[in-house]
């Protein structure tokens, strides 16, 4: 029995976990401090949290799982947590540190245990008016929020919005002076901002770092096109790819390109990905628990 496990408060993570587990297997398991994981025989940690230090003691086969290309490291100031489990490894508290970035399985010499994809459940799409976008995502400097919101503000005409969840309320000055018409939805339930999703036009993911893009991911499962950036490994959207995601002429270009885009050989690409990922992960896995 394998359990992927997070402690709470990293959407991104139970995100990840939940995928693991719905398509490799096993439970995915959402950890406030003082929780005790279920029995298993492999626990999955996502990233480090303080809470997680009396689950050392576990019987079960104790893994560190590493979300991140080592850029968000610094991007998000993770690298505290990167270092805790380099040093649990090196003391022997760690079974394995396994890494979803192949490069950084490769420099840390860890168990390359890459993200995997399930399918979208089915929704309804919200009914929206005019033209909307999508940017989604907790608001750290690695997301890329201010160019994408200036890029936008740069091609929306005036019936176009852009819509935002979770915690906007942080940029929303800037919007505001950029004169960008938008609609904060605040935390919305998975289901919910799946139909926010559906019912759009497009969607900005045009991030500096990402493990895998669960956002970008969503949009193509369910056929909005999505702009990204290389620094997203779930699929190649093609055109609407930016080279350089500090451009607010490139992510403005590739936004106006989005609408009404063609996304089939993106959605192609996203399953390939998806398929390749989980032949790797189910191979990790085994070698874990062997």
């Amino acid at each position: 029995m394998i359990a992927f496990a997070s402690f709470s408060g990293y959407a991104g993570c139970m995100t990840s976990a939940r995928h693991a587990a719905a398509v490799l297997g096993g439970q995915a398991v959402a950890l406030a401090p003082g929780d005790v994981p279920p029995p298993c025989d492999v626990l999955v940690l996502s990233s480090w949290h303080p809470s997680y230090e009396p689950l050392l003691d576990t019987p079960a086969r104790l893994v560190g799982r590493w979300h991140s290309p080592l850029l968000q490291a610094e991007l998000s100031e993770e690298a505290g947590q990167l270092v805790r489990l380099l040093e649990l490894r090196a003391g022997g508290r760690l079974h394995a540190l396994a890494c979803d970035d192949a490069q950084t399985a490769r420099a840390l010499d860890a168990v390359h245990l890459p993200n995997v994809l399930a399918p979208a459940p089915e929704v309804e799409p919200w009914a929206l008016e005019g033209v909307n976008v999508t940017l989604l995502g907790e608001p750290r400097p690695r997301k890329n929020i201010v160019v994408q919101a200036t890029a936008f503000a740069q091609v929306a005409d005036a019936d176009w919005t852009l819509h935002l969840a979770g915690r906007a309320a942080r940029y929303r000055a800037w919007l505001e002076l950029l004169g960008v018409a938008h609609t904060d939805h605040g935390r919305l339930e998975h289901a919910d901002l799946l139909g926010l999703v559906a019912g759009c036009d497009a969607g900005l993911a045009a991030t500096l770092s990402e493990s895998y893009g669960y956002v970008a991911a969503e949009h193509l499962q369910l056929g909005v096109p999505v702009v990204t950036s290389r620094a997203v490994p779930c699929a190649d959207t093609g055109a609407l790819q930016v080279a350089d995601p500090g451009s607010v002429d490139q992510v403005a270009a590739a936004l106006r390109r989005a609408v009404g885009a063609d996304i089939s050989a993106a959605r192609r690409s996203l399953r390939e990905r998806a398929d390749a990922n989980a032949h790797i992960a189910r191979a990790a896995l085994a070698a874990l628990s062997s």
